[in-house]
């Protein structure tokens, strides 16, 4: 009874001083696309609801943030359904002055936005100071479902995709990073180092490790910025020897200062396989996996070399126009062969505060008869509660 009594005051006096908020989303995408080479436009159905909950400690900025979904898919070009839950977030926050700790599950991305890009079971470190931000942390990755992230693995690896499961657990990794960036030191420019360690917790050894830098700044010229970054690859699988890979990216914007509007010319180099050496390469290979093309093939960003322009507006507040395109080319075996070109546009409409739709139009054409050419609509809607 004690034991009881106690518990209960605990609760009354934890809620006196915290705040607890929730809500959630349903969403709706519907998407129109090619699925294979021949059998024309086909729709792929996809619904989920999401819901989160909020609770910080009052007259402090900690606090605790849990997120999660149910997702269905029904894909008509395959008469196959879908389901899937997922523990999208669950962390807690302790922010000091210059120090903040996010402890369980959270998001991360690296400084080029390719490498790795996902959520992770573990912490991470920020400090700040003015002109000053460093950055640790490390993550565990065989607790995530892989129907929502999924992870790059060796094609000789132990680990398999069950894409039938409700919860389906990803493969077993390590991840440690530390990064370091300095503002300011050079007429407004920003220089950040980023390392990544990717260790391989299962049966087969494939690990990674990444170097990054990135410089970024604005121009003499009124509206225009920059950012330029490189990423050096070190990899080894079993007891295969070493291989060092690469990827590169610049992007230049330009912001006309009306109607929200930007232009920006884009590039991204990453280098490939080559057989024809004296020790067969790989290519580069991100931890995260990420679309590079919107094509029937959907290859990552491996082998590739991609170069274009996009533009974005806003002609009312509550609607962004966007558009690009792209060429695209193949960087196997030491050459720079031209693949196919792909262009994309998109409509995001704020409907109401708590109300969005968007149409978004991609089609990737291949050279010759490729086979590897798609056509895709996709339709999104999206309500807050």
């Amino acid at each position: 009874m004690k034991k009881l009594l106690f518990t209960s005051l605990l609760l009354a006096a934890s809620l006196t001083v915290s705040a607890f908020d929730f809500g959630g989303m349903l969403t709706n995408n519907s998407k129109f696309a090619d699925l294979t080479p021949d059998d024309g436009i086909k729709l792929v159905q996809k619904n989920a609801v999401k819901l989160w909950g909020k609770h910080t400690l009052k007259g402090t900025d900690n606090y605790v943030l849990v997120q999660g979904q149910y997702q269905f898919e029904h894909n008509f070009g395959f008469d196959k359904n879908t389901q899937a839950v997922n523990l999208d977030i669950a962390q807690f926050v302790l922010a000091g002055k210059n120090l903040t700790a996010v402890i369980g599950r959270s998001y991360k991305s690296d400084v080029s936005g390719i490498v790795y890009s996902q959520p992770g079971d573990g912490i991470n470190l920020t400090w700040k100071v003015p002109g000053f931000k460093a950055g640790a942390y490390a993550y565990y990755t065989g607790l995530l479902n892989s129907q929502f992230v999924t992870i790059i693995t060796d094609p000789a690896d132990d680990y398999m995709r069950d894409p039938d499961k409700l919860y389906d657990l990803n493969a077993k990794y390590f991840v440690s990073g530390l990064s370091a960036s300095l503002s300011n030191f050079w007429k407004e420019q920003t220089v950040t180092a980023e390392v990544i360690c990717t260790a391989n917790l299962d049966k087969t050894t494939y690990n990674r490790f990444y170097a990054e830098g990135q410089l970024e700044g604005p121009l003499p010229l009124t509206g225009l910025f920059y950012d330029v970054t490189g990423v050096v690859e070190y990899s080894v699988f079993n007891k295969d020897d070493p291989e060092y890979d690469f990827l590169t990216g610049a992007n230049l914007f330009w912001y006309p200062g009306t109607k929200d509007a930007q232009v920006v010319v884009h590039t991204v180099y990453a280098s490939g396989s080559d057989t024809t050496a004296s020790t067969p390469l790989r290519g580069f290979k991100g931890f995260t996996s990420q679309t590079a093309v919107n094509s029937l093939s959907e290859p990552e960003y491996s082998g590739i070399f991609i170069s274009g322009l996009s533009a974005a507006f806003k002609p009312v507040q509550t609607l962004k126009v966007s558009a690009g395109a792209d060429a695209v080319f193949s960087t196997e075996n030491r050459k720079n062969e031209y693949k196919g070109f792909q262009c994309a546009a998109a409509l995001d409409f704020q409907v109401l505060s708590d109300v969005y739709a968007g149409v978004d139009f991609t089609r990737y054409q291949g050279k010759d008869d490729s086979g590897d050419d798609k056509t895709a609509v996709t339709v999104k809607v999206s309500v807050s509660f």
